[in-house]
This record gives C-alpha cells, structure tokens and sequence, in this order.
C-alpha cells in the first residue's frame, strides 16, 4: 500500500473525520462571510479525489500532509473560539494526524502494515509495532526444540 493511501486510511479511521469529510456548503449554511475568511477550501473528499487521480505522486506526502493541515487551519481560522466543538475537533485531529503522520514518516512503507495505533486511557496517541526484539529471539532460540512445528 502506498504511503499516502496509508495516511488517508489513518485519517479517516477517525470518528471526528466526518466533520471534514466534505467541503463546506457555506451558501446552504448560510455563512456567507465563509469565502471572504477561507481563501483555499479543503476537506478530506477533495485530497481523496486528488490522491486517487493520483497527483500526489508526483508531489510526494508532503503535498497531502500540507493539505490535510490546511483542512485543521481553516476549520480554526473560521472558528477561533477554543471553545468551539468544530475549532476542538480540529484540535485532536491535528494532533492525532501530526503524531501518526509522524510515526508513519519515520517508520516507511514496511511498517504501515504492522502499526495498531489507538488512544489511550490518557488521551495519548500510541502506535505499536510487534516486532522481534533480542530477548524475544533468545527465548524463542531457547524453546525452539519444545515448540511445535506448523
């Protein structure tokens, strides 16, 4: 899987997506001060629709993260107010994007595959990664004659 199919996967995973799923109809909403405010609309169907025509291929993940971050500043540049459930939403997306954007950047392709990312009790991102470790491997060379065989 692609790196940057990976990244939509992890962003739309969330719940709190669905308030960005799709552009803003300000005309059917009436926030007509809306285009005067946001000069560049973004949402997640727009960079879905732009990755699957492929363009950011070219322009590599860096162009899908900045879209992505553009959707999280407009959504605060329109509210400001912290208080606001759409500017907070924005907030944990934000934050939840930059930490798994992150760990995806760091760790390559390979381990896309392997990542269980989830919040804890904390509120905290983790993502976790089975991997062999050389204790692991000890045990596991320690044991190999009492395992059985598939």
């Amino acid at each position: 899987m692609e790196f940057t199919t990976c990244v939509m996967k992890m962003i739309m995973k969330r719940q709190q997506a669905i308030h960005f799923a799709k552009p803003v109809d300000w005309k059917r909403m009436s926030l007509h001060d809306y285009p005067r405010l946001i000069k560049q609309p973004m949402d997640l169907r727009t960079i879905s629709e732009r990755l699957a025509r492929g363009e950011y291929n070219s322009a590599g993940h860096a162009a899908l993260a900045a879209d992505v971050r553009l959707i999280w500043s407009n959504c605060k540049t329109y509210t400001p107010n912290p208080e606001n459930i759409y500017h907070q939403q924005a907030n944990r997306m934000s934050e939840w994007f930059e930490a798994d954007y992150e760990a995806l950047r760091k760790a390559g392709e390979e381990v896309t595959q392997q990542l269980y990312n989830f919040e804890d009790k904390g509120g905290r991102r983790v993502a976790l990664r089975p991997e062999m470790t050389p204790s692991l491997a000890r045990m596991v060379m320690a044991r190999k004659n009492a395992l059985p065989l598939p």
